[in-house]
């Protein structure tokens, strides 16, 4: 698959999270036809969010519980908000169940691509960072 940036599922519980900026081919007038974002794919399904069209750094994150469910989240800087970082968090999509790989798990990361064209003229995605934290295990009784 062209156009990835992924690694395993580091482990049951998990964040990722990345400040990217899409920034689609300026000469071409593609509405639609390029995406980017952060994704989350397996064997049978794959499941991703994508980046507002805008200038501006834009963040993504990945929130994977225990039982391996998701959810995708878009933020942007806001000094005023509630959140500690200054970032203002949008729930992105519905809860999503990871599924296993072909041979090495499901895999988590960034993605840029465009639709089924003969050459490949399409923008960027530009990422200042992505980073993953790991949620401590949950105790069992």
């Amino acid at each position: 698959m062209p156009n990835l940036l992924l690694q395993k599922i580091p482990a049951v519980a998990f964040t990722a999270t990345a400040r990217v900026r899409f920034c689609p081919n300026p000469h071409k007038k593609m509405t639609g036809a390029e995406q980017a974002g952060m994704i989350v794919t397996g064997r049978k399904a794959s499941f991703r969010v994508e980046v507002p069209v805008t200038d501006e750094w834009v963040y993504l994150k990945l929130e994977m519980n225990d039982k391996q469910r998701g959810q995708f989240y878009v933020g942007v800087e806001k000094p005023e908000s509630k959140d500690k970082s200054g970032i203002e968090w949008t729930r992105a999509g519905e809860p999503f169940q990871a599924v296993e790989g072909h041979w090495i798990g499901a895999q988590a990361g960034l993605f840029c691509t465009r639709d089924d064209r003969p050459h490949n003229d399409a923008g960027w995605l530009d990422a200042d960072w992505f980073e993953i934290q790991l949620q401590a295990p949950k105790k069992r009784p």
